[in-house]
């Protein structure tokens, strides 16, 4: 990560090439909440910066319905098809793969609703919380 202004860590991650959706990665290393508006992002750092809140919005809803319907699934399905299930998403035969990857997906869930949270106060005031990173899809030109 370089930095970006003060204490503010910035990367990028390319997310699709076809729609040319990056992610943008903000780290606060302060322990106060930040102000960073998406003019200052263009003027000190990335110039195609475009902030898109419905489509951070959509993507995480998604994402969090994604999740949500994997853990319904993992917690109805029998024990083979379950061990089946596990072994198809990690890649490892093994008797606890099942538990461990609902635990992983609970934890994936509660990431994708702490920045739902953390998209809601960027989109009202633009600021970045203490100790946190907030991950903003964009698209670049």
């Amino acid at each position: 990560m370089s930095p970006l202004f003060g204490e503010i860590e910035y990367s990028e991650k390319l997310l699709s090439m076809e729609n040319k959706l990056y992610i943008a990665q903000f780290k606060n290393k302060l322990d106060k909440t930040q102000f960073l508006p998406p003019s200052q992002i263009k003027s000190k750092y990335l110039e195609s910066f475009q902030f898109d809140y419905d489509l951070c919005r959509s993507l995480y809803h998604l994402k969090k319905l994604t999740l949500e319907s994997r853990l319904k699934y993992m917690g109805e399905v029998e024990s083979e098809a379950g061990r089946i299930y596990a072994e198809a998403m990690t890649g490892n035969d093994n008797e606890s793969n099942l538990r461990e990857l609902i635990m992983t997906t609970r934890l994936e869930l509660k990431g994708v609703e702490q920045q739902l949270e953390f998209l809601e106060l960027y989109k009202e005031k633009y600021l970045l919380a203490p100790k946190k990173q907030l991950n903003l899809v964009f698209r670049k030109n």
